[in-house]
Parts: C-alpha cells; sequence; structure tokens
C-alpha cells in the first residue's frame, strides 16, 4: 500500500485509484445512464452508476498523498478521470482533466490521444466550419503526439486504443484535406467510423 491507513475504517482514495484502474484493466465499462423518477415529493434524479468511480478519483486527487505518486500513475487517473468525464458528458471537465494530465507527462499516449478523440467528437458537432476546423486541428495534434514513436504507453494491451487513435488522425487527415497549408475550402470534420 502506498499510504498508511488512517483511524477509520473508509478506504483511502488510493485504494479507489487501484479499484478503478483494475476496472480499466479489465475493460467493464458500465452505461451511464441519468433517469428521473415520480415520487410523493416531486421529481428526483437517480444518480447515475459513474458518480462513485468519478468521486473516488477526485478523492484521490484531492488526497494529500497524491503528490507522492509517479509522475506517470498521477497522470493515469487524471486521463482515467478526463475519459469518465467525456463519456457521461462533460467534456469541458473532461478536456481539462487530459490537460492536466499532458501538462504532468507531455508526450503520454493516452492523455493525448483521448484529448484527440474528444475533440473531434466536439468539432464535429459545431455548425461553423472555421470553430470545426481549427477543433480539428487542435485533435490532430494531439493525436500525432499520441501515435509519435516517443509517446509514452503507460500499460500492456492498449493496442486497440492506438489503432482508433490512428484511424481518428486519418480521417481528419483526409477531411481536412491540405488545410493545414492553406485555410481555404474547409470541410466540416465527422467523428471517425469506428471498426
Amino acid at each position: 500500500m502506498i499510504f498508511p491507513r488512517e483511524s477509520h475504517s473508509l478506504p483511502l482514495p488510493c485504494d479507489n485509484v487501484a479499484v478503478f484502474s483494475k476496472e480499466n484493466t479489465l475493460n467493464r465499462r458500465e452505461k451511464c445512464q441519468h433517469r428521473r423518477t415520480r415520487s410523493g415529493f416531486g421529481d428526483r434524479l437517480i444518480l447515475s452508476p459513474c458518480l462513485r468511480p468519478e468521486l473516488s478519483l477526485r478523492r484521490a486527487i484531492a488526497h494529500p498523498g497524491f503528490s507522492q505518486l509517479g509522475i506517470v500513475q498521477r497522470a493515469q487517473v487524471l486521463t482515467n478521470l478526463g475519459n469518465l468525464l467525456n463519456h457521461i458528458g462533460r467534456f469541458v471537465e473532461a478536456v481539462e482533466a487530459w490537460n492536466e494530465a499532458i501538462t504532468l507527462v507531455p508526450k503520454m499516449g493516452m492523455a493525448n490521444g483521448n484529448l484527440g478523440i474528444g475533440l473531434t467528437h466536439y468539432a464535429s458537432h459545431l455548425y461553423d466550419s472555421g470553430h470545426n476546423a481549427m477543433l480539428g486541428l487542435a485533435a490532430r495534434r494531439a493525436l500525432k503526439r499520441a501515435l509519435a514513436s516517443d509517446a509514452i504507453i503507460e500499460s500492456e494491451g492498449l493496442e486497440p486504443a492506438f489503432a482508433s487513435f490512428q484511424r481518428y488522425a486519418d480521417a481528419i487527415d483526409h477531411q481536412l484535406g491540405g488545410c493545414c497549408q492553406s485555410n481555404a475550402n474547409l470541410s466540416p470534420l465527422r467523428a471517425a467510423p469506428s471498426g
């Protein structure tokens, strides 16, 4: 264990990080769904199953011992938080978490790749082709950093993720065409096909 146990029986945030990392390793992903119910006291929101992992990660990040973890492990936790936030539709917060991870480890493949995919999806929902293309270029830069030969790949079994990063980078290159040399004739960016 990384941190000494405190005098209470609640799990320490590091325990929660380990549990969350194990869930990622096992590739288990619950669908996050919000639903409303009617009760005698009016509407109430039933919280998503994603709330518990988010709270666990935030507790781990806020824990004083978090800074004692290795820099790559801290970046992994921040990347996981970004992925979770993006999955539940909180894109702006996800970008902040990914950028924090990239600040710690600029060449971290998963943080850069997930940022690139997130920017691609966000850009695909914009109506303004100029904004769309600018986010597409930012996504392309992040994906290229993820796919660089010197990118830091922090764990094994990430080949499917990096194949996805490559598909997105190829789709952006195809859709943006020669806009890197010229901003003329920018076409709207669409998310890359899966598969």
